[in-house]
């Protein structure tokens, strides 16, 4: 619930601030507990005497009421760990019915933004180049639904290399060889067994079962199984990736709570981000901003206390409602 804040005039006398506190707590005391005293300006000696007399404190100082970011209604979307998997942010982004979503630290301080077309931009990059470097294998496990087969695949933490689907033994000149690949591959024996002679980086061995034989070679390849056809586990390795190796994560334009939307405004006009994230006043994120949350900003809502004219109120008043 929104705060209104209840204000005397500038310069304010005793009556002006009496009378903003004793209103704000007949509306309170009426059941409305959003209503705030404010004053908009220091506190007289003859002021404080009375409320030292009574024991009150002195009310909130209110600067101005222009519109703030917090006085939007800014998105608040799931905000991912830079180690999140590619996977997952698409997912996110999928549901929440957004293009772009904002990457955290382990404290919550902003690392980046990762938008719609920079995943469309990985995946396009990546039919030209297929190699992928430094997949944790806890991501791959994750996004293939699979599991490790033999046991020096448990001791790799991360996969790297040209991912393959191994073709038929007949196509010699077309079957990976280099030591450094992923393989994708089947019911295919032969071809798990030269992957593992030539020492691959991983092999993902797609809806089919491993000859025991073959999972108790002495070898430093992961094997790992998994429900999913070649093509769709090819895709899903590649999405395995931590979403800091592609997000923005330089140049960024962010705002905090406390900016004024007329500032805002301005550095949206200069720039053309889909969103920007919204930091609190530990530089935590809070939420992202778009375009269109500019549109129609909610206002400050201040109730007027023994004054009428804008030049004796608070400033920024042109911005506010007035109850």
């Amino acid at each position: 619930m929104d705060t209104i804040y209840i204000t005397g005039h500038r310069n304010p006398d005793t009556d002006s601030i009496v009378s903003a506190m004793a209103y704000a707590a007949l509306k309170n005391a009426l059941g409305q507990r959003q209503y705030e005293a404010a004053r908009l300006g220091q506190i007289s000696d003859e002021t404080q005497t009375v409320l030292d007399r009574f024991g009150f404190q002195p009310p909130k100082l209110l600067n101005n009421v222009r519109t703030q970011v917090r006085d939007l209604d800014y998105d608040t979307p799931a905000t991912l760990s830079a180690a999140a998997t590619i996977s997952r942010a698409w997912r996110t982004m999928q549901k929440d019915k957004i293009s772009a979503i904002p990457v955290a630290n382990e404290d919550g301080t902003l690392f980046g933004m990762l938008s719609a077309g920079d995943v469309a931009n990985y995946d396009m990059s990546s039919v030209r180049n297929p190699k992928v470097g430094e997949i944790p294998v806890y991501n791959l496990l994750s996004v293939l639904e699979g599991k490790i087969l033999n046991q020096g695949g448990e001791m790799r933490d991360v996969i790297s290399g040209e991912v393959t689907i191994a073709l038929p033994a007949s196509r010699e000149n077309l079957v990976f060889s280099d030591p450094g690949s992923i393989v994708v591959c089947g019911d295919q024996p032969d071809m798990i067994r030269r992957a593992l002679e030539i020492g691959v980086s991983c092999i993902i061995v797609c809806q089919a079962e491993v000859d025991p034989e073959l999972l108790a070679m002495q070898t430093d390849t992961c094997i790992i199984s998994t429900a999913y056809d070649a093509y769709r586990a090819v895709r899903l390795i590649y999405h395995a990736m931590p979403i800091s190796s592609i997000c923005k994560n330089s140049d960024l334009v962010c705002f905090h709570l406390d900016d004024y939307i007329d500032d805002v405004q301005n550095t949206v006009l200069e720039s053309r981000f889909r969103a920007y994230p919204i930091l609190d006043e530990e530089e935590r994120v809070v939420g992202t901003l778009s375009r269109y949350h500019l549109l129609r900003p909610r206002r400050k809502q201040v109730i007027l206390m023994d004054h009428n004219e804008k030049a004796q109120s608070v400033p920024g008043l042109d911005q506010a409602e007035i109850l």
